[in-house]
């Protein structure tokens, strides 16, 4: 059954690329008309909370990055407006004829200047030195079909746009959309899901040897050498700038950590901190917070973030203090955090995307993601696609490039 795309007017936060879409379907009983309007600045995007919180219910959301609260957080605090890299909001809200959202697209234009060439992309929210781990839309289910033909639409095919950089999940309505739009997904590294038992001692019957093994050895460890640690739980406002002053310390020194598998340090510069403490702060008024510790003689030496939304506990970044490795002290904190979530009576803890050992030997079930370079029609963007994607994998890259690379700010 086909729909129908016609122009609409639209009102309230409402600015470009669209003047406003309406969908209608040619047969009876058929889901009610949509709109699309876009949300451009602080003001619209703070309206859009109830909007989230009845989609992420619809839903059943369970990533933290999907959130209002991480959203708005990120578009304050780490928008840029350089001279040469500009971003904006261009949220794309979907909606029902009686004002109910069924989705929720957050993309992010950016200008980048060069001299005299300008280059506009468009790409989902998060364009970040993996601080934002996921990237994704959030669609009311049964709308997949309709709400990519929405977006489709309500992007123009050239003019205004150069590239656009598609995230998502492996679902319906990355398959419409990739139709519609004509391009192909290709896979980003799967996130790690474990599906949570009972009880922990019947989780822990069903994990492979050598991570029963490990959890033996860990607990032990400490036990022979005559330390005892205590699991500890920061999860409100006021207990938040000594924990997360603490997780900073942490992470900071896994990063710079010798001989062993890097890790990154993803708040060293002090937007990123102040982002953190926003976003952290918003998380912990809904009660979705939780900053988890282990503690020993009264020094934290392991910490890690963890988001509880929907029946699901995410697990974010974390930190330790190296002189305690050899007794395992992150994988203890994961066991807590395990048994935390059990206690709950949570169905799932995602320990987030990547490939590293510390994720593969728990056993967990893969949830793929995937991304799409999609280029414009016009001889220009394809020209200046090809060399920005040459100078992105150049090392190292021509200098009037550098400033264009994916996710380039000022981070300092």
């Amino acid at each position: 059954m086909a729909w129908v795309a016609r122009r609409a007017q639209t009102t309230g936060h409402t600015t470009a690329p669209a003047d406003g879409l309406t969908l209608e379907r040619r047969s009876e009983g058929a889901l009610p008309p949509l709109t699309v309007t876009v949300s451009s600045d602080e003001t619209a995007i703070a309206a859009l909370r109830p909007d989230y919180a009845r989609l992420e219910l619809a839903c059943a959301n369970t990533s933290p990055f999907n959130c209002f609260e991480w959203q708005f957080s990120w578009c304050r605090q780490l928008l840029s407006g350089n001279r040469r890299v500009v971003d904006s909001p261009i949220f794309h809200v979907v909606r029902e004829a009686s004002g109910a959202c069924v989705a929720i697209v957050p993309l992010i234009r950016t200008v980048r200047t060069v001299g005299r060439l300008r280059v506009t992309s468009i790409g989902m929210l998060g364009a970040d030195p993996g601080i934002t781990e996921i990237r994704s839309p959030m669609v009311h289910p049964g709308y997949s079909a309709p709400v990519a033909e929405i977006i489709d639409a309500s992007l123009p095919a050239t003019g205004e746009w150069d590239w656009i950089q598609w995230f998502g999940a492996c679902d319906e309505f990355a398959s419409n959309l990739g139709r519609r739009r004509e391009f192909v997904w290709d896979p980003l590294p799967p996130a790690h899901v474990l599906d949570l038992r009972a009880s922990w001692e019947e989780f822990r019957f069903h994990l492979k040897r050598n991570i029963r093994e490990s959890l033996r050895h860990c607990y032990n460890s400490l036990y022979r050498a005559g330390h005892r640690f205590d699991f500890v739980i920061a999860s409100k406002s006021h207990e938040l700038p000594v924990a997360l002053d603490r997780f900073l310390h942490l992470h900071r020194l896994r990063a710079v950590l010798k001989g062993t598998v890097e890790h990154a340090d993803h708040f060293l510069s002090l937007q990123s901190r102040i982002f953190l403490r926003e976003m952290c702060e918003r998380f912990a008024s809904r009660d979705s917070l939780r900053v988890f510790q282990i503690e020993i003689a009264g020094n934290i030496v392991a910490s890690r973030l963890g988001f509880v939304i929907g029946d699901n506990l995410y697990l974010y970044y974390s930190g330790f203090d190296p002189r305690w490795a050899s007794y395992g002290v992150m994988t203890t904190l994961v066991a807590e955090a395990i048994k935390y979530a059990i206690s709950l009576g949570l169905r799932t803890v995602n320990l987030s995307p990547g490939t590293d050992v510390s994720k593969l030997r728990w056993g967990p079930r893969q949830v793929p993601y995937q991304t799409a370079c999609e280029r414009s029609a016009r001889w220009r963007s394809r020209i200046i696609l090809q060399a920005y994607q040459a100078a992105c994998s150049a090392e190292p890259a021509p200098g009037w490039l550098r400033h264009m690379m994916p996710g380039r700010r000022d981070w300092r």
